[in-house]
């Protein structure tokens, strides 16, 4: 049996051995076992954060990320930009904490002036500007409720 993290990825289908020492006897289990594995996930459309004060949020990424409101209510609303939709949610459907935690990456072509308006915004600058070791310039600031952004640019 394989371990764990070993099991194949292809095809979309493994058998679950009822046993670890050997499979099971198909004379007494007429149909083995099985659990479908989802199909890789084609891309993430969107993300939604948990804010207390909705409007502040919404404001906060226009001026500081430039993205476009699609709809705005008192408790959510709904950003996009080009290949970015953000909702923000002040009661949502579960109990979840804030936005705390999560660092949203925009890539820019000149961080520093993103970093400049973001500050000029009233966000702080956490750190930056800094080259990492995978080959990015990357400038990190925060924002209401802490809401963290790195933007960042490919060197």
């Amino acid at each position: 049996m394989l371990p764990f993290g070993k099991l194949p990825l292809f095809p979309h289908s493994v058998r679950i051995l009822t046993d670890d020492r050997r499979p099971p006897d198909r004379r007494t289990t007429p149909h083995p076992q099985t659990c479908s594995l989802p199909p890789a996930m084609s891309s993430l459309r969107s993300t939604s954060l948990i804010v207390r004060d909705v409007a502040k949020a919404v404001a906060f990424f226009q001026q500081v990320t430039g993205l476009q409101v699609l709809q705005q209510f008192e408790q959510f609303a709904e950003l996009e930009g080009r290949k970015i939709r953000i909702m923000l949610n002040a009661e949502p459907a579960g109990p979840v904490a804030t936005a705390a935690g999560i660092i949203l990456h925009f890539e820019e072509e000149n961080i520093s002036a993103a970093a400049w308006r973001a500050e000029a915004y009233g966000a702080a600058v956490l750190k930056g500007p800094i080259h990492t070791a995978w080959g990015t310039e990357s400038v990190w600031v925060q924002g209401p409720e802490g809401i963290v952004i790195d933007f960042y640019r490919n060197t």
